[in-house]
This record gives C-alpha cells, sequence and structure tokens, in this order.
C-alpha cells in the first residue's frame, strides 16, 4: 500500500491543486498509520485498531479528524484504483471535534502587551497582529508595498488575498519603524518585517516574540497568549462593538462563517447583558422580579 502513496498526492496535486504544505499533511498522516499499525493491510479492523490508539495516545480531537480526513481520501483512492476490493471506511461518520473556548484577552490586557513592547518594530508587529487579526503567517508575508494608507493587501490561505483595514495607530507604529530600520535589502517587494539579520520574520520568530511579551506580564493564564489570541481578540472586540459577522468573516478571510463562529466567542456576562437589555420576555421578568422582589 505504501507504494500507492506517491501516486496518491499526485492525484491530489493535480485534481485539486493542493500547496505542498498540504501534500506533505497528507503524507505525514497517511505514513503514521503505516508506523503506528506495523501493517501494509489497510482492513476496517487495522483503521479501527489505528484511531483507538490515537485515542490511548491522547491525540488531539482536531489532529484525529485532520488524520480521519487523509485515511478517508487515500482510502477512497485505494478502491477508485481498484486496489482494494471494498472501502471499509464508507460507512465511517467523521470523529466530532472538541470545541475548546479559546482565551480570550480583554482590551486592557491587550493595551497591556502593547505597552510592554518598546522595540518599534515589535509593537508594529502587535499592532497587526491585532489591529487587523492578521494570522502569524500572513503578517510574515507582508510586504512594505502591502500597506496603504488606509488598508493592508493580504495574502491569506490557499493564496487568496484579500483588504484588511488598518487602524490609523498601527500606520504610525508602522512608520515608526521603518524610518528606524537599516535595510540592506535592494529589490521590490521587499518584506515589511525582518530580523536583525536582514531576513524577512518567520512565524517561529513571531511566536517567540508574542510569548516574550505575554510571560512579562501580569495576565492571567499568560502562558496560553499566542500570535492567535491577538487575531482571536480582534473578532471578539469587533463583535461586543457591535460589527456584523459576515463583516469579521471578510476580516478573516474565511470561506466559512462556521469558521468565524469559534473566533467572535462572546463572553458569557456579555451576552447576559445584550439579552437583558434586548429580549421582551427578559425585561417582563425584570418588572416582575421588582414587584415580588420582597417575597423573593
Amino acid at each position: 500500500m505504501k507504494n500507492f502513496l506517491n501516486d496518491f498526492l499526485v492525484s491530489l496535486a493535480v485534481e485539486r491543486g493542493l500547496s505542498q504544505k498540504t501534500l506533505l499533511s497528507y503524507s505525514s498522516d497517511v505514513r503514521l498509520f503505516f508506523k503506528k499499525n506495523h501493517t501494509d493491510v489497510i482492513t476496517e479492523e487495522s483503521l479501527m485498531q489505528f484511531f483507538s490508539l490515537l485515542h490511548f495516545l491522547q491525540y488531539d480531537s482536531h489532529s484525529i479528524y485532520r488524520i480521519w480526513i487523509s485515511m478517508r481520501l487515500f482510502v477512497r483512492y485505494l478502491y477508485r484504483e481498484h486496489v482494494i476490493a471494498e472501502d471499509p471506511m464508507t460507512t465511517w461518520s467523521a470523529p466530532k471535534i472538541e470545541e475548546k473556548i479559546p482565551l480570550v484577552l480583554s482590551q486592557e490586557e491587550v493595551d497591556a502587551l502593547l505597552q510592554l513592547t518598546k522595540n518599534s518594530r515589535d509593537k508594529a508587529i502587535l499592532e497587526c497582529l491585532y489591529g487587523s487579526g492578521l494570522r502569524a503567517s500572513e503578517l510574515c508575508a507582508l510586504n512594505i508595498c502591502d500597506v496603504g494608507e488606509k488598508a493592508l493587501f493580504v495574502r491569506g490561505k490557499g493564496n487568496k488575498e484579500r483588504l484588511v483595514p488598518i487602524a490609523d495607530s498601527t500606520i504610525v507604529h508602522i512608520d515608526t519603524y521603518l524610518s528606524q530600520r537599516e535595510d540592506k535589502m535592494k529589490g521590490d517587494n521587499l518584506p515589511l518585517f525582518i530580523t536583525n539579520r536582514h531576513r524577512r520574520i518567520s512565524r517561529r520568530s513571531v511566536w517567540l516574540l508574542v510569548k516574550k511579551i505575554a510571560m512579562a506580564s501580569n495576565i492571567q493564564n499568560k502562558s496560553k497568549i499566542s500570535p492567535h489570541s491577538l487575531r482571536h481578540a480582534f473578532a471578539t472586540h469587533l463583535l461586543e462593538g457591535g460589527a456584523d459577522l459576515r463583516v469579521i468573516q471578510e476580516f478573516l478571510g474565511h470561506s466559512n462563517i462556521s469558521s468565524t463562529d469559534r473566533y467572535t466567542h462572546i463572553s458569557r456576562g456579555y451576552m447576559q447583558e445584550i439579552f437583558r437589555e434586548r429580549h421582551p420576555r427578559e425585561l417582563f421578568s425584570v418588572e416582575k422580579r421588582e414587584i415580588f422582589s420582597d417575597f423573593l
């Protein structure tokens, strides 16, 4: 079966136009099956043993779901190519993903992180992550020419391009950083954020930067703060400010509105506040509570 893996990846590249990174992910997932199962045979039993093992090893539900998708596509390819006589996963349902409530930074906590950032480049990076809700990979891919007066030209997942509004404060910090940096790079499409060695900044560098600043703060659960926490705060604070979910979806570059739901978690207290202020039945119950308060 391993011999068909390369043909499977080629078919995905041709038929679906998937990126090299995505193909490597599929390849890694399928190879994991052969490694953990110590078998070259794909049957319903061997697949069940494999996924049971992943649960036993406490793999994250998102990882199990991704591996399930990879194996489902590979098995379907083998069946289509008549390598196997039947599809053992044809009646299987996709595993459920455990939705964890992500860490939600308050506006005060975001301000605290920004105040701890003294370096002009680092402050501009945090401003972009929070001010425009960028992914770390999108921030690293920014070029100087992508910065406009009112928007950023962003290249997202799947090479999808979008314009994202940019805050005035972000523009100020970017201008300050560019005026101070010693740029030895030449040519077109110069990267916006570079390292001390005058190379384009990496996702790992951005991750380490945010971690370092977070750990220096007094924020609760600071060890859980990452660049994505600022993207999530961007969406959450927009929603709490009254922005439409569809607009936030466009800002974040999500193709599916369900993806936006995960990033725009609203605090329970805020939801209760809106309910009490807006819902007619809740207004009625408030009046009743005031009337019968002496008996409660």
